[in-house]
């Protein structure tokens, strides 16, 4: 049985050098997708060698090499999609920290993590590698950390500019997430005026942060509470006011604080947080309070769907008033804004709501050609056909043009535009080879 253990040991430890071995050799430039699968695969094998690497000494060497060359492993990949950072900042930083709390020797440990952390290539690939020495080591040894790592940085002249980008600030800025996962305040404040210089603002949402995990709440409110609004709003500061306020049992601020996040950004998640505030009974009675105030709002049409109003009724499934809100505000949506207005037509087009469909599909298509956006004269000539094959479905037109007056203001106002009607030209010719389709289909 032991020789079976020690088996799959080795094999784990010389796969996952294998693999960075072979990553950084390579000139291979490697895109998004490509990502997505060295992540899955690195993933397998990081949870290999957490399975089956029970010798603490040996999973800390291997779980080391891999962060030292995690700059060359990462430096051909694009990870715009976020695949492999998750690995270095979480997955392996758990596992790391396993074989660092099981290893004997602390100051080695220390000694490595900060060989790591100071070391010329170190970039965001090891930025949470503060979060392996509070995991494993304990306090003293920590301080240790930060002793050395004060001896051995640069001297900085007193009210100094901004440091955070300079090539002196690598020690400080260890010393500072040190100090943060110490729940030392004094000292982070310390680095955080060194690095941020004249910069430096207080009060300081992350000093609030520590005080709200030592206990202290009423020192962590007093911070808040100084933040102007506009300033942390809807950051996690709100959040953390929020839940303080929650901790403390202050049920009007929470209720009157998460009122205004809401009316400042019109989100699911902003609504959740005022009904927990109030209580899930009143959740009916807070749909139409706000469903009252978007329609009654004189806020500007572009202002509000900026913040969120349309998205809101789309993403609360409330059908009757999204149709109602296009109806009464199409003169003023703002074609720009296209993720907001195509959520909506999806949502109008599913539930057969063919005006307001139709009318969010005439401000895109109108908002381009005003722009004169040529490059995205194929997504209005898309939108052209769409407004004219459900055209016939519109009963009532609601004193809005109909179809057959729309398309002789369109021909009047844009006819000259032959890039765009070659688009629509384009466009019927697909609609009519895919109803051909259907009908062979049928």
């Amino acid at each position: 049985m032991s020789a079976l253990v020690n088996r799959k040991q080795e094999e784990a430890e010389l796969k996952l050098k294998e693999f960075i071995q072979t990553l950084v050799r390579s000139r291979k430039y490697r895109g998004t997708r490509d990502c997505r699968s060295l992540a899955s695969q690195l993933k397998k094998l990081l949870d290999r060698v957490d399975q089956h690497v029970n010798d603490p000494a040996v999973g800390f060497k291997l779980m080391t090499y891999f962060y030292k060359s995690a700059e060359k492993m990462m430096r051909h990949c694009d990870d715009s999609g976020g695949y492999l950072f998750p690995l270095f900042t979480e997955h392996a930083i758990d596992i790391y920290a396993r074989y660092c709390g099981e290893l004997e020797n602390e100051k080695k440990v220390a000694t490595t993590l900060i060989k790591l952390m100071v070391d010329k290539e170190a970039s965001e690939w090891r930025q949470d590698l503060p979060t392996v020495a509070k995991k494993s080591l304990s306090l003293p040894t920590i301080y240790n950390m930060i002793e050395k790592l004060l001896a051995d940085a640069p001297e900085i002249a007193p009210h100094a500019e901004e440091l955070f980008f300079s090539k002196d600030a690598k020690n400080y800025t260890i010393v500072r997430e040190l100090a943060r996962i110490t729940l030392d305040i004094d000292l982070f404040v310390k680095m955080e005026r060194l690095l941020w210089g004249k910069k430096y603002k207080a009060p300081d949402v992350d000093v609030a942060e520590i005080h709200v995990e030592r206990g202290d709440l009423d020192a962590a409110q007093a911070i808040l509470e100084q933040i102007p609004f506009s300033d942390y709003l809807p950051n996690r500061a709100t959040s953390l006011l929020l839940s303080v306020y929650a901790s403390k049992g202050l049920r009007e601020q929470e209720i009157a604080l998460a009122q205004r996040v809401l009316r400042t950004s019109r989100t699911v998640e902003n609504f959740e947080r005022l009904v927990q505030a109030i209580g899930e009974e009143s959740r009916q009675e807070c749909i139409a309070a706000e469903v009252k105030d978007i329609c009654s709002s004189s806020t500007p049409t572009s202002e509000a769907q900026s913040r969120g109003d349309l998205t809101f009724l789309v993403d609360m499934d409330l059908g009757v008033e999204v149709e109602l809100y296009v109806c009464d505000r199409y003169s003023t949506l703002d074609g720009r804004l296209y993720g907001t207005l195509t959520h909506a037509a999806k949502y109008l087009r599913k539930y057969e709501m063919y005006l307001g469909y139709t009318l969010v599909l005439r401000v895109l298509l109108e908002s381009i050609l005003a722009r004169q956006a040529v490059k995205g004269y194929g997504a209005a000539g898309d939108y052209y056909v769409k407004c004219a094959l459900v055209s016939g479905l519109v009963e009532d037109w609601q004193g809005h043009e109909t179809h057959e007056d729309f398309v002789a203001r369109m021909e009047a106002e844009h006819k000259r535009k032959t890039s765009f009607w070659r688009e629509v030209e384009y466009e019927w010719h697909d609609e009519r080879l895919r109803q051909h389709k259907r009908n062979r289909s049928e």
